[in-house]
């Protein structure tokens, strides 16, 4: 889990990096913003001209051996809608710009900038662009790991148009440790999402740059072969782990339910040993949970011309306590609403088991006290192998 900042204030206690325009920024500026057509547009691609050679630079000024490449930087492609310099390359890091002409406590992040693989960055760099004063102020910066995280745990809509509303306070202002990172960390310390194979060229229609829910998926299939993948890891999900508490020892994300595999059991219900889980937390209603998912591959009978996969799902209190009264979970396919419960009784588990095909995928709504969350779906896909970053567990 990722630390935040606590203090606020901190913005206001240190003297922020900045660097001076000189004119030939300004006329660069201009140039590039001629190419772009409609009048508030062109004022935005001014203003992001102006940071990237204000970050330029400043980069070269600090350390001149720190290579900068513009070379696909998301600035010169026509009518970028984007709010935000994407695909810039700091050493061997992909870079973010984002511009700001007022610094306020809330700092705005396209989505696509954190969605779309060819558009997500290792760093995030928030720049106050203060044009009167022919001046760039960098303010600080955010790593990707630590974005992904704070939008799972403030539970904001990881797919969509539109900005995320990002505290202010999670961004580093030291900016000597962005150089630092960009110096000597490894690009592989800040895993990003897989870019597509079939990408030659990114399309920036503001259509394009809604990432679909179809397009985020929790691939469960991978955990049977003890792997997970950048997507499931960045949203909050634990190291994938066998669903046989009686034989595993150590750490696991899934002991928590230990109790409840046992009492299902009990119950009659078949895990087979190949069966294997992961739990992450879910913030709502100012309550905290923990869901797990589980599953295995279902025995194939001669008549059966299409392999069928199990998916479990249990949710509790993270404390242990009972779930809230009124809870609801929401289960639905491609088509259809295949599970809706509403607890109104003292449970300390929501339990759902269902059987699907590879050409199908669940999505799990969990709704509280008039708030509600949709996570992402979950399909089983054997062939799909993209996005993998690490083997996590022995086999037993």
């Amino acid at each position: 889990m990722v630390s935040y900042p606590k203090d606020k204030t901190k913005f206001s206690q240190r003297l922020p990096e900045s660097i001076w325009l000189e004119l030939e920024d300004f006329e660069e500026a201009a140039k590039i913003s001629n190419s772009v057509t409609g009048e508030a547009q062109q004022w935005q691609s001014y203003l992001k001209a102006l940071a990237l050679v204000g970050f330029e630079r400043w980069v070269h000024q600090r350390v001149a051996e720190l290579s900068v490449n513009r070379a696909h930087c998301s600035l010169f492609q026509p009518d970028n809608p984007l709010e935000a310099v994407c695909n810039l390359t700091v050493g061997e890091f992909r870079v973010c710009l984002m511009i700001t002409e007022e610094l306020t406590d809330e700092v705005s992040v396209p989505k696509a900038a954190i969605d779309v693989p060819e558009l997500v960055s290792h760093f995030y760099v928030l720049m106050e662009v203060l044009e009167e004063q022919e001046r760039i102020v960098l303010r600080g910066f955010l790593r990707y790991d630590q974005l992904v995280d704070y939008r799972s745990s403030a539970n904001l809509e990881t797919r969509g148009e539109g900005n995320d509303s990002v505290p202010l306070h999670l961004f580093e202002p030291e900016m000597n440790q962005f150089l630092l990172c960009s110096r000597y960390l490894e690009p592989s310390s800040i895993p990003l999402p897989l870019i597509p194979e079939k990408t030659s060229s990114i399309d920036y229609s503001p259509e394009k740059l809604t990432t679909p829910l179809s397009e985020q998926v929790i691939n469960l299939a991978l955990w049977l072969r003890d792997e997970i993948d950048d997507l499931t890891r960045n949203l909050g999900w634990g190291l994938p782990a066998p669903l046989i508490p009686a034989t595993i020892s150590g750490f696991r994300s899934t002991a928590a339910f230990d109790d409840a595999i046992v009492q299902l059991r009990k119950r009659g219900i078949h895990i087979p040993p190949q069966a294997s889980g992961s739990c992450r937390k879910i913030y709502l209603a100012q309550t905290t949970l923990n869901l797990l998912a589980g599953a295995w591959v279902l025995p194939q009978n001669a008549a059966e011309s299409v392999p069928e996969w199990s998916l479990l799902l249990i949710l509790r209190m993270k404390s242990g306590d009972f779930l809230p009264k009124g809870i609801q979970m929401k289960i639905t396919d491609l088509t259809d609403v295949v599970y809706d419960r509403v607890l109104d009784t003292d449970d300390c588990y929501l339990v759902v088991r269902l059987v699907g095909t590879q050409e199908e995928q669940f999505s799990v709504t969990l709704r509280l006290d008039g708030e509600e969350i949709t996570l992402e779906p979950f399909v089983f896909v054997p062939s799909l192998t993209q996005g993998i970053i690490e083997s996590t567990w022995p086999q037993f």
